[in-house]
């Protein structure tokens, strides 16, 4: 007769990491509200209304008559205007889950989202921005299909303000407009008063308040452009020339970001070490004769398309809240489900709307990565 003996476990090896992938799944909630009674309060045959009952509340859904949750919206937006996937191909990805989404119930819920809800907290980013001391504004075309009275072939386009380099938490804020006219700029920073870093755009000039500052990004992309083919190394040529007077003032900013400079040192570092090489570089400008320059092209964003005003003008304000998560170091997934737990209103104070920022205590305890 065979004898059978237990076998024991006398220890262990680490033999690798293995990282493993668990496919997403959705599921239906019910929501339920508890009716409540008073045990303090006597019945009696002669009395049978004096009961009393309480019914406990029970937040309004996100969006009216729909069971769009916020994790569902946030992962749309988060997964459109961070990962650039058009709604069009989300749609599949939600079929395979088992949901018929469309495209169209999609964009409205992300439209209403936006409206209704971010829409306060970017106007509260937007008064913190015009409260800052420097700024920086680029914009790009944009195309929207349904413009009234326009061919959806016309440009329109996408602004970009944010803050500079002032030691607060830094702000981003998209804005859409049908025209590039300067009004727009002009409407949007009214109140501001300091310095506007930009592009050669005309628009920006003689704003009220402001002092127009130069790019030296695009001043440096000028003289490249300027440059002949295979003769980027040729330094008698002036636009050779004037390449490497910009990447000197590079290098110098690029130290002084790696040291970690405040603004105030910041500063300092500028007058000791880049005031002489600006100096020469306005004495060598006077000295030369351009006789041509060749024009260039600034690179734009590859924007998605938007089929109307409301949903370009939706997409500056999500876009707004994914490039301010990313500016501090945070989830966008989680901020923007997040937001929209809150149903920030026009009730809201300033110092509520603090609390939902990028930067407060609260939402990076929130939505970290």
């Amino acid at each position: 007769m065979r004898a059978f003996y237990s076998i024991q476990v006398i220890g262990k090896e680490f033999i690798r990491h293995e990282f493993r992938f668990t496919h997403a799944k959705g599921k239906v909630v019910n929501i339920y509200r508890e009716t409540y009674k008073c045990p303090e309060c006597a019945i009696s045959e002669e009395h049978p209304d004096d009961q009393t009952f309480v019914k406990a509340p029970v937040q309004e859904p996100l969006i009216p008559e729909s069971y769009a949750s916020e994790s569902v919206v946030g992962w749309a937006m988060h997964q459109k205007y961070q990962n650039g996937l058009p709604l069009n191909r989300q749609k599949e990805d939600w079929k395979q889950l088992g949901v018929p989404l469309s495209r169209a119930t999609l964009a409205n819920w992300i439209i209403y989202c936006a409206e209704n809800y971010l829409r306060h907290v970017y106007d509260y980013f937007h008064c913190q921005l015009r409260r800052r001391k420097y700024l920086m504004a680029d914009e790009t075309r944009v195309q929207v299909l349904n413009e009234p009275e326009r061919n959806p072939e016309t440009d329109s386009w996408m602004w970009l303000f944010r803050s500079g380099e002032d030691g607060l938490p830094p702000i981003l804020l998209y804005h859409y407009t049908e025209t590039r006219a300067k009004f727009h700029a002009a409407s949007f920073l009214q109140g501001f008063s300091g310095y506007l870093e930009t592009d050669g755009y005309q628009g920006y000039n003689n704003l009220p308040d402001i002092k127009h500052c130069s790019c030296w990004a695009h001043v440096r992309r000028y003289f490249t452009d300027a440059i002949p083919k295979g003769k980027e190394y040729d330094y008698s040529l002036p636009a050779v020339q004037g390449v490497q007077f910009c990447s000197k003032l590079f290098d110098c900013e690029r130290y002084s970001k790696a040291k970690n400079h405040t603004a105030e040192q910041r500063k300092q570092f500028r007058l000791e070490k880049e005031k002489p090489i600006l100096e020469a570089f306005w004495n060598w400008l006077d000295q030369q004769r351009p006789t041509t320059i060749r024009p260039f092209t600034v690179g734009r964003k590859n924007w998605l398309f938007s089929a109307s005003p409301k949903g370009a003008a939706s997409s500056a304000i999500v876009y707004t809240m994914v490039e301010m998560v990313k500016a501090n170091d945070l989830n966008t997934y989680k901020y923007l489900t997040y937001l929209l737990s809150q149903r920030p209103d026009d009730e809201m104070s300033d110092e509520q709307l603090e609390q939902l920022a990028p930067w407060s205590e609260t939402a990076k305890m929130n939505c970290q990565n």
